[in-house]
């Protein structure tokens, strides 16, 4: 993507657009040899398409993504072994603005916020979605879905009962539950953030005050480093953002080709 968006590239290929991005996407999973189908329908959308909600891009809509803008990929597949639901927000050919690098770092600490929760058994998901929330509120921002939703092995990439969203849902978050961890802000017109990873709840050790629980992240994919404003972090965030960043390159890298390490040894290098 990065590549081929590229004003005045010489790689001699049409620019692409949301739907063969889209398209793309597919066709890399498809040849993994537990691939089974898609988990839902992929959701690439570029500038303001991505302050759509669930944008769908089709062949008459669809934008054509070359120079600068944000580009949100949503993303998932069954495969054998599991199921993934993954969302990354990445600033093509330019630098982000103030405004936005405001808006991606503001989700990215309710993310780690929700990530870093421990709480006692018997917590609903409606007592943790305040986690992901807090900094995207005290800007008196909000998102109208929910920030966390099951997701299931080879089942409904939206699975229940479990949720972590703002309307009252009685279950409670309990060892052995995946979910996802997924704030956002939309500006209509202009664009859409969301970071998104699939974590685990497993119970922590045993507390005189009862079972208490914490959630670890199962995705391995980087964040945008260049759309991080590391003046709005504290440094036990830029730390939790490094040990993420080294643990992605540790499980991938061994996967990859030597281009390819060479990309993600950029990607997930420490903060600046």
């Amino acid at each position: 993507i990065e590549t081929e968006t590229q004003p005045g590239k010489s790689t001699g290929n049409p620019y692409p657009t949301e739907w063969s991005i889209a398209e793309k996407a597919v066709e890399f999973r498809r040849a993994l040899g537990d691939y089974l189908c898609e988990s839902f329908a992929p959701i690439v959308s570029f500038k303001d398409h991505g302050a759509i909600v669930h944008y769908e891009a089709t062949p008459e809509s669809s934008y054509t993504v070359e120079g600068e803008g944000v580009l949100l990929l949503d993303l998932g597949a069954h495969y054998l072994h599991g199921s993934t639901d993954t969302t990354r927000t990445l600033y093509l050919n330019g630098q982000p603005s103030d405004l936005f690098k405001e808006d991606y770092t503001t989700l990215l600490k309710g993310v780690m916020a929700l990530t870093n929760a421990r709480f006692p058994e018997g917590t609903r998901g409606t007592q943790l979605d305040i986690m992901a929330r807090q900094y995207i509120w005290q800007r008196r921002i909000n998102y109208l879905h929910g920030t966390g939703h099951g997701v299931g092995h080879c089942l409904f990439v939206h699975e229940g009962p479990q949720s972590i969203r703002m309307n009252e849902n009685p279950v409670t978050i309990a060892p052995g539950m995946v979910m996802s961890n997924e704030p956002a802000i939309y500006r209509t017109g202009a664009w859409g953030v969301r970071v998104e990873n699939v974590i685990h709840c497993y119970e922590l050790e045993p507390s005189a005050y009862g079972r208490f629980f914490g959630f670890e992240t199962l995705t391995r994919v980087p964040l945008e480093r260049t759309c991080i404003d590391t003046n709005l972090l504290r440094p036990d965030e830029r730390a939790w953002i490094d040990a993420y960043h080294q643990q992605v390159y540790e499980d991938l890298s061994p996967r990859l080709t030597v281009e390819e390490r060479d990309w993600l040894r950029n990607k997930t290098k420490p903060l600046d």
